[in-house]
C-alpha cells in the first residue's frame, strides 16, 4: 500500500539496510557472549576457521582437477557420479588445507613472529652553539657564490 503511494518499493530502499542491521546486531551479540554465540564457538568451526583461508585457495582447483580427470568435464552435481565427486574433492580439500595449515601456514606465522617490528631510530644530532658555527673556518652560501 505504502509502495502505490510513495511511487516506489521501499523494501528495495529500506529491505538491504534492515537486513544488514539484523546481521551486524546478531554478530554484536554473538561477539559480546550471547548464548547464541556458543554454538560458534565449536571446536569442528574454529577448526575450519583456521584452515578457511587455505581452503578457499585449493578447492576449486581440486574440484576441478578432479572432475576433468576422473569425469572429463567441469564441476557439477547433476548426477550421483559428479555428485560423489564433489564430496570426495570437498574431503581432499579439507585435507590438503590442514596440511597446508600445519607444514606451511602455521611455520610462516611462527617465523614471522620472532621478527620484531620497531622503526630503526636514527641517531640523534646535537646542535651546535650559534656562535660556534658562525666562527668555524668553512665557507658560508654568500662566499661559495662570490667565487663563481
Amino acid at each position: 500500500m505504502a509502495d502505490r503511494r510513495f511511487g516506489f518499493r521501499g523494501f528495495d530502499l529500506v529491505g538491504p539496510l534492515f537486513v544488514g542491521i539484523c546481521c551486524v546486531s546478531f554478530l554484536l551479540l554473538t561477539v559480546s557472549g550471547a548464548a547464541e554465540g556458543a554454538r560458534f564457538r565449536s571446536k569442528a568451526l574454529c577448526r575450519f576457521g583456521t584452515i578457511s583461508y587455505g581452503l578457499y585457495l585449493v578447492h576449486q582447483p581440486i574440484a576441478g582437477l578432479l572432475h576433468g580427470f576422473v569425469l572429463g568435464g567441469r564441476p557439477d552435481v547433476a548426477n550421483p557420479a559428479q555428485i560423489l565427486l564433489t564430496l570426495v574433492a570437498l574431503a581432499l580439500s579439507v585435507a590438503v588445507a590442514a596440511l597446508s595449515w600445519k607444514f606451511l601456514e602455521r611455520p610462516l606465522i611462527q617465523f614471522g613472529h620472532r621478527w620484531r617490528y620497531e622503526r630503526e631510530r636514527l641517531p640523534t644530532v646535537r646542535m651546535m652553539p650559534r656562535d660556534h658555527v658562525a666562527s668555524s673556518p668553512q665557507s658560508s652560501p654568500r662566499d661559495l657564490s662570490r667565487a663563481a
